[in-house]
């Protein structure tokens, strides 16, 4: 019993050990944007009973992680700012998030009409030359089957540069960069991908799960784009055979 007990307690410590580590989700990382005129959520992991300090602009809020080591805090809703600034949070280690801006935060959703990349299209080349707009940012979802609510994604935060801008979703950044010129304000794209037909905020939690019902929606509650058709696609962009 008493080389059961120690095996137990080693165990316990173990694991303990294992969760000591600060985490973020994806979509809170490097090149971020966070919506403006209105509170935004940020949320991570972290050892159950961690005090965490999230601090940005001059904000600073304080969490503490629960039994499931889940915390989440609001920062002060801010006016759109073209100054990259940087979002500090502290745990059990800390993590310092660059190159945040405020502005505009869309989120597009579809089927093939938004994964058809810009690079697809009969003037992809040269809308990606002209695609150095570093204040327009985009993340995508990856396609994952699943019939579970995911709590992350595998994704990072990319500025549009002619390299890049070949791989985004060729609505999505056509009508950033158009939203981009007339509002002058940050315009990131968050492009979660639909596996089905019809399922536009279906579809977003299916691929995000609690990210999204919990979270996201919560940045980005008004701001959706939704794609056209196969068929209306088809007749509003060329693609080169």
């Amino acid at each position: 019993m008493k080389t059961i007990g120690t095996l137990f307690i080693f165990a316990l410590t173990l694991a303990s050990a294992l969760r000591a580590e600060l985490k973020l989700p994806a979509i809170i990382s490097d090149h971020m944007v966070l919506q403006q005129k209105q509170p935004n959520p940020l949320w991570g992991w972290d050892t159950p009973g961690t005090k965490i300090t999230v601090t940005f602009a001059g904000d600073q809020q304080t969490a503490i992680a629960g039994t499931d080591g889940k915390w989440s805090v609001k920062l002060a809703a801010l006016p759109a700012n073209a100054a990259p600034g940087t979002i500090t949070v502290k745990g059990t280690t800390t993590r310092i998030i660059q190159d945040v801006l405020v502005g505009e935060v869309w989120m597009c959703s579809g089927q093939s009409n938004m994964q058809f990349k810009l690079s697809n299209d009969w003037n992809g080349d040269l809308e990606a030359a002209n695609g150095n707009r570093p204040q327009i940012r985009l993340i995508s979802v990856p396609m994952v089957g699943t019939q579970e609510p995911q709590n992350d994604f595998k994704g990072t935060w990319q500025t549009a540069t002619p390299a890049t801008a070949r791989k985004f979703s060729a609505i999505g950044f056509l009508y950033g960069r158009y939203l981009h010129e007339v509002l002058g304000t940050k315009l990131p794209g968050h492009r979660p991908e639909d596996t089905g037909p019809n399922r536009f905020v279906l579809g977003i939690d299916q691929h995000c799960g609690v990210v999204v019902e919990t979270n996201v929606a919560s940045i980005v509650p008004i701001h959706f784009l939704r794609g056209p058709d196969d068929a209306q696609r088809r007749s509003r962009v060329r693609v080169r055979s």
